[in-house]
């Protein structure tokens, strides 16, 4: 498996494996020191099936990621934006919370490396604008946003501090302490 992984590190680097072969994969990722690897394109190193490799790594107590979309405790910490800066204000993209916030996703996510584009300030900005507008007292046209994103923002409605204080578990858990400062100050 390690050789798995360091023939993917050398042809990824090589330019040899793009960005659209690694998004499109349905079989989600694995984390090996700190970094994601495609299954499906792994799998092709030691020749096997990827769904059977995907189950031989989850019994092996490999990490797997099944796939790009946003995590529970991300849209919390994106909710802890929209909390401090006001529902009715957005956030756009080039602001220092939104910058910030996009920084401290990617430093948490092993799938960075792999696509640039990934917890990137526009994406915060758009999971700001699906919070928002998953509210029930929002007005116009909503954001398509997603089940859980809903889910977040109807548990905000219901209970502010239970959303805040989870993401502030968060922060206090995994971020790297400088990072942690500055969304703390904010």
């Amino acid at each position: 498996m390690l050789d798995a992984f360091f023939e993917f590190d050398k042809r990824f680097y090589a330019g040899q494996i793009t960005d659209e072969e690694t998004r499109k994969n349905p079989h989600g990722f694995v984390v090996f020191d700190g970094r994601g690897y495609p299954i499906r394109e792994t799998a092709k190193f030691i020749a096997t099936d990827p769904t059977a490799l995907a189950e031989h790594l989850m019994r092996s107590g490999f990490r797997v990621i099944p796939d790009r979309n946003w995590t529970e405790a991300e849209i919390s910490l994106v909710c802890m934006l929209l909390h401090e800066a006001g529902w009715e204000r957005t956030l756009r993209a080039a602001e220092e919370p939104v910058r910030t916030m996009s920084e401290l996703l990617r430093s948490r996510s092993p799938l960075q490396r792999l696509f640039s584009n990934h917890r990137s300030p526009d994406s915060v900005h758009r999971k700001l604008e699906d919070l928002r507008t998953a509210r029930k007292e929002y007005a116009t046209k909503r954001t398509k946003g997603g089940d859980l994103t809903r889910t977040v923002a109807r548990r905000y409605e219901s209970d502010p501090n239970a959303v805040v204080d989870a993401a502030h578990r968060t922060l206090l858990d995994e971020v790297p302490s400088p990072v942690r400062r500055v969304l703390l100050a904010s």
